[in-house]
């Protein structure tokens, strides 16, 4: 955990280890304000993927190993997804053969970890927001996803990897 506030959120939250609530969707647990937080604005059912991973604050994202800073800008997480692509950017002038898929595997076992901490730390400026439905419009304004946003990279991406081809087929 970053710091005490963090833990405190995490350890009085429903998807701890500390039990599951069975009381039905409680909307002051930690755990309904964090499905909201993940679904965002389009009110879909993936939550139930992502919530049992964030709690225990590690796992592996398939589509955070296929898609790299795509899936991250995808969930929101723009500085981590700028620090992914200048990384590969920077990764393309070191003399070293490191496999593109190890990056991949980086990505994958990263991702749950940095979005539980924007989740958890969501979660804490939206219960200093004052009522419950203050605290569900600023969770469904900083969560959910960003589609343009994700597509925006992706054609980077695959300008760059065009451009690589032409390249080296022009060089053969």
């Amino acid at each position: 955990m970053e710091n005490k506030e963090d833990k405190k959120v995490y350890e009085n939250s429903a998807w701890s280890d500390q039990g599951q609530n069975t009381n039905g969707p409680d909307v002051k647990s930690d755990e309904y304000l964090c499905n909201i937080y993940i679904e965002g604005n389009a009110h879909l059912s993936k939550p139930k993927m992502i919530m049992p991973t964030l709690g225990k604050g590690f796992g592996f994202s398939i589509f955070a190993f296929l898609i790299g800073p795509i899936y991250f800008m995808y969930r929101k997480c723009y500085l981590e997804a700028a620090a992914i692509c200048g990384i590969t950017f920077l990764m393309a002038f070191v003399p070293a053969d490191i496999p593109a898929y190890i990056f991949g595997l980086v990505y994958a076992f990263i991702f749950y970890p940095f979005y539980g901490r924007r989740a958890r730390q969501a979660i804490a400026d939206a219960r200093s927001s004052g009522s419950t439905e203050d605290a569900i419009k600023v969770l469904r304004r900083k969560g959910g996803t960003n589609l343009p946003a994700a597509l925006v990279v992706a054609g980077i991406y695959t300008m760059i990897v065009v451009a690589a081809f032409i390249e080296l087929f022009s060089a053969l």
